[in-house]
């Protein structure tokens, strides 16, 4: 869980920067995106608590953002932003 918050903080620090410093505006299906991309090359590289979150769907989504009220997630990361 560690490694899923860490990289969730990651991806929103990331899409930050591009909003201060390349002037797009936030975009939370792109920070989602990126978190499931890089939570399955994390997997990959040994994560192995991660590696477990990613199982169940068989796709490599993180189950759990499906489950989410996407109302509420895209608030919270907008928020975040």
């Amino acid at each position: 869980m560690n490694s899923l918050v860490i990289l969730t903080a990651w991806s929103i620090w990331k899409m930050r920067n591009r909003c201060v410093f390349y002037g797009r505006h936030p975009d939370t299906r792109l920070v989602l995106q990126e978190i499931n991309e890089q939570a399955n090359l994390w997997k990959l590289a040994g994560a192995k608590a991660l590696g477990e979150l990613l199982q169940g769907c068989g796709c490599g989504c993180l189950p759990f953002i499906r489950r989410v009220c996407n109302k509420k997630l895209t608030q919270a990361v907008d928020s975040a932003l």
